[in-house]
């Protein structure tokens, strides 16, 4: 695409996967400096698993039917018609029961077996993460940190946590509303619950509002936000802002605009270090079952939460995506 080449195939690719540990191999070598590579940061982890459908390369064929060997139901065997799942070709059988490409793309939810097949994409990405990360600590001798350009917004988003040490990525901070946003509380929150760390940054949109419209001011309540509740903000220049009419374009911060803010966090940083937004009290559950059903009220119970001014905190309810389940303690805790 404009003279680049393509960055994103299936992880589950023999060929690609060798081109990652290429790309693994050439970190972990010291640099002309003498600085070796202490962390690998990944922009999409889920690769063409991620696309709208999913893949359906013969690797993924291959691996889905080893999976449904291994997780596959009696009832899901009816439905395909066979006694076993030896060469199962998922993607032929879809064919000849008349879905189309355009279906997986628009109504994924429709298409046969389609659960099972998220899982089995997800998972399969999410083990390939874990085997590089493996990979890179073998060939550094020590660990090595793992961050991801992600929002950690949705339940796909997630599966890595249990290899991940860090999450950055663009948050929809809602700047047209020229208010302070609830959705970074929400993905804070989240974080926190994971025991990661988190930088977010606004949306293309977000930053052409405010480069269109120079509200510098409205970003310091963003820079403000970031710390009372634990995480960081990028840094305010040379961020991507994108529109339909403009495409991309960079908003640049002006001198005065945000230096004497970070000065004076800076000069009493007795405030801030080792600061806890979580005293204790009110915890909200995030389900991840939940949200792989689009049942997403709790985004608007933080937001409630917010808008009163109450200390909250989130506990997990996992599932087969996402391992971490209720603390029993931390519920003995809680305020109901």
């Amino acid at each position: 695409h404009k003279g680049h080449g393509a960055y994103w195939f299936c992880t589950n690719a023999p060929g690609y996967q060798r081109y990652l540990r290429w790309q693994a191999r050439r970190a972990a070598v010291r640099d002309a400096d003498g600085v070796m590579v202490e962390g690998l940061h990944i922009d999409d982890y889920a690769g063409t698993s991620g696309c709208p459908g999913g893949c359906f390369c013969r690797y993924c064929m291959e691996g889905f039917a080893a999976w449904l060997a291994q997780h596959g139901s009696a009832a899901d065997l009816e439905r395909v018609g066979r006694d076993d799942w030896a060469g199962f070709d998922y993607a032929a059988w879809l064919r000849a029961e008349g879905v189309t490409a355009e279906t997986a793309r628009e109504r994924r939810w429709t298409v046969p077996l389609d659960r099972a097949y998220q899982t089995y994409q997800v998972q399969a990405a999410r083990d390939w993460v874990a085997e590089i990360k493996r990979y890179s600590e073998e060939l550094r001798g020590a660990p090595v940190l793992l961050s991801v350009n992600s929002s950690a917004s949705s339940a796909d988003s997630l599966v890595i946590t249990p290899y991940l040490d860090f999450f950055c990525g663009e948050v929809d901070h809602h700047a047209s509303a020229d208010k302070v946003p609830d959705t970074p509380v929400f993905v804070a929150k989240l974080t926190d619950a994971l025991g990661r760390g988190s930088a977010w940054t606004g949306s293309g949109w977000d930053w052409a509002y405010v480069k269109a419209n120079n509200r510098p001011g409205l970003v310091r309540t963003w820079v403000a936000q970031g710390y009372a509740l634990g995480y960081s903000l990028m840094a305010p220049n040379r961020q991507w802002c994108y529109t339909p009419e403009l495409g991309t374009h960079w908003y640049s911060a002006e001198p005065g605009d945000y230096d004497w803010l970070y000065r004076w966090v800076r000069a009493h940083r007795d405030l801030f270090d080792g600061y806890d937004p979580y005293p204790g009290g009110t915890l909200a559950v995030y389900s991840n079952p939940a949200f792989r059903n689009w049942r997403r009220e709790l985004i608007d119970t933080v937001g409630w939460l917010t808008a009163q001014n109450q200390p909250f905190a989130l506990a997990l309810a996992g599932d087969d995506w996402l391992p971490d389940r209720l603390d029993p303690a931390a519920l003995a805790a809680a305020r109901a």
